[in-house]
This record gives structure tokens, C-alpha cells and sequence, in this order.
């Protein structure tokens, strides 16, 4: 038992002191809140065989586990601006390229009646779908990422026009789209992002290359804005949770007391499919000015990622130096 205290002991301090340079402690990282639940057993065999400097040890990592899990648990006070404030629904979805069903999937997406869908891993069968299920009626505006990386294909469909500045972005290794809506008196920014997989062949060089390019892009932007999409990351990994407190952004789940909820699953089909969601690599932080009132998780139809509904409040004061009605663009 000596031994799994030694490894949660290396666990904490790479955690605690952000080292996060190799793709095998990113993986551990991002499961922290599992991987921390061992000293719970520990804790109990040497209470059981009265073994006290375990269980003093046991006892110490049982106190991290509790302060790692707990603040995501407590939903934050909402703001007296939030009750008026005009509203903005996303739904973020990664449908899966291998997707069996990507028509079932595009009806349920279509039929939230959000007001803006952010969808990873689009592919042909699945916007085929999403035209027969009446999605260019229920969202006439519509910006599609490049096909380059079929796997990170990303489309945003909006049932309000999108505004000017509304475009796809570059910078280096990442790939952003950026969609600006009415938000009210203001307009709001909505960039959705696809990073790189973990365990895909350079997989976890490209993500930090894409999360430091994100953090820049971050800080040239005026709030209110939301960055939301798959991250292939949870909010344990140091690296995300630097960007998020850079940036001075609020993760929606942990906002509203859902921190530890879950959208990866081992797999869209098969016995593993019927595996409970395993850890949370799907997001949608918000800035200042943003506040989310409600988020929940939706069915997977097909995929191995549990979309999501975010219903947020946004300020109704106009931000300097932005326009109140910039001029839509032509779809």
C-alpha cells in the first residue's frame, strides 16, 4: 500500500506544480479526481490492520481528494443582472466521425431549438442529415471550418444571422470559428474549438502548441465572449486550468455546481457503450459580462461524447469601443 502512496504522492506534486510535459501524466491528470479516490481505500485497509502511518498518509491525500472535488460541486450565486438579462442557448455537440446514426444525431440536435449549435467532427452524412431533419430552415446561418483534419471538422449553425468579424481562424497549429451574434445591446462572440486527441500520433505536442495559441487569441479579445467545444482535455489538466485563469473565464459546468459531471464515454458502440462517461473533455468557459444559468447534459446518438445545453445571461450594458448593431453579413 506503501507503493499507491508513493504514486499519488508523485500525482499530487506533478499536479501541483503544473508539470504537465508528457502525455501519460496529461492522462493521469485529467482523471485526478478517480485517481485520488485510492486513498480512500488505503486509508480504510490501514485503519482495518492498524497500520497508523498509513493511515495518517492515507488520511492526508483523502483531505486533497475533498478539496479537489468539492468547489466544482458548489454552484456559484447568481448576479441580479442575470434574472433580466437577455439569454443565449448553445448546444455543443461532437457527433463522431464514425458516427452509425449521424442522422438521428442531427434531428436531436436540430430539434433543442438553441440558438446556436457548435458541432465537432462534422462530416457529410452528418450535414445530410441535418438538411433532411429542416436544420438550414431552423438555422439559415451557418459558418463551416476546413476539411484538412477530417476528424476536426467544426461547423456553427445559428438561428440569429451572424454579424460581421463572424469568421474562421488560424494561427499556427489552431483552428478556431468565430461567430458573432446579437446578444441584446451587445454583440457576443462565440469561437468554438476542436483541439488535438491525446493519443493521437503527436497528439499531445500539437495540443499544447493549439492551448498556448488559444491563451493568445484569448487575451485579444473583448468580452462578452464564449469559448466552447471539445478540448480533449478535462479541467484538471494544469495547462486548461492555467488558460481558464489566464484568461479570467468561468467553466459553465463548474459555475453551476456541475463540475464533475461527464461527457467522454470508451465507445459510441458496443458493450463499452453502455460504460458510464468516464471524465469531462467537452466545455464551454465564459468571460466577464457572460454568466451561465443552466447547462445539461443531452443523449449521444451515435457518438462517443455526451452533447451539451448551455443556457447563459449576458450583461445588457454595451461594452466600449464595441458597435451595438454591426452589420450582418450575407450567408
Amino acid at each position: 500500500m506503501w507503493g499507491v502512496v508513493t504514486v499519488l504522492a508523485v500525482v499530487v506534486v506533478t499536479w501541483w506544480s503544473g508539470v504537465d510535459r508528457f502525455a501519460f501524466l496529461a492522462m493521469v491528470h485529467d482523471s485526478l479526481p478517480v485517481v485520488l479516490s485510492l486513498a480512500w481505500l488505503v486509508g480504510a485497509y490501514a485503519l482495518l490492520t492498524d497500520r497508523w502511518p498509513l493511515a495518517a498518509a492515507a488520511a492526508g491525500f483523502v483531505g486533497i481528494h475533498l478539496a479537489v472535488v468539492l468547489p466544482p460541486l458548489a454552484r456559484g450565486p447568481v448576479p441580479a443582472w442575470a434574472e433580466s438579462a437577455p439569454r443565449l442557448s448553445i448546444v455543443v455537440a461532437n457527433v463522431f466521425v464514425d458516427n452509425r446514426t449521424p442522422d438521428r444525431a442531427a434531428a436531436a440536435l436540430v430539434g433543442t431549438g438553441a440558438d446556436l449549435l457548435v458541432v465537432a467532427e462534422r462530416t457529410d452524412a452528418f450535414m445530410a442529415g441535418f438538411l433532411a431533419a429542416g436544420g438550414e430552415a431552423a438555422y439559415p446561418s451557418r459558418l463551416d471550418g476546413p476539411v484538412d483534419r477530417p476528424d476536426y471538422a467544426m461547423t456553427i449553425a445559428a438561428r440569429v444571422p451572424l454579424l460581421l468579424g463572424s469568421e474562421v481562424l488560424q494561427s499556427g497549429a489552431l483552428t478556431a470559428i468565430s461567430a458573432v451574434v446579437d446578444g441584446g445591446p451587445r454583440p457576443v462572440t462565440v469561437l468554438g474549438v476542436h483541439l488535438s486527441a491525446l493519443l493521437a500520433p503527436g497528439g499531445f505536442r500539437t495540443w499544447r502548441k493549439e492551448i498556448r495559441e488559444l491563451g493568445e487569441l484569448l487575451a485579444t479579445m473583448t468580452p462578452p465572449f464564449v469559448v466552447v467545444g471539445d478540448f480533449n482535455s478535462s479541467r484538471f489538466r494544469p495547462e486548461f486550468a492555467r488558460l481558464v485563469r489566464r484568461a479570467g473565464l468561468t467553466d459553465v459546468h463548474g459555475g453551476v455546481g456541475k463540475g464533475l459531471s461527464r461527457s467522454l464515454k470508451l465507445s459510441a458502440r458496443g458493450f463499452l457503450a453502455s460504460v458510464p462517461a468516464f471524465t469531462r473533455v467537452d466545455h464551454a468557459l465564459v468571460s466577464p459580462g457572460v454568466h451561465a444559468l443552466d447547462v445539461r447534459n443531452l443523449e449521444t446518438a451515435g457518438s462517443d461524447h455526451h452533447p451539451f445545453m448551455a443556457t447563459l445571461a449576458i450583461h445588457p450594458e454595451t461594452s466600449r469601443g464595441l458597435c451595438d448593431t454591426p452589420p450582418a453579413i450575407s450567408d
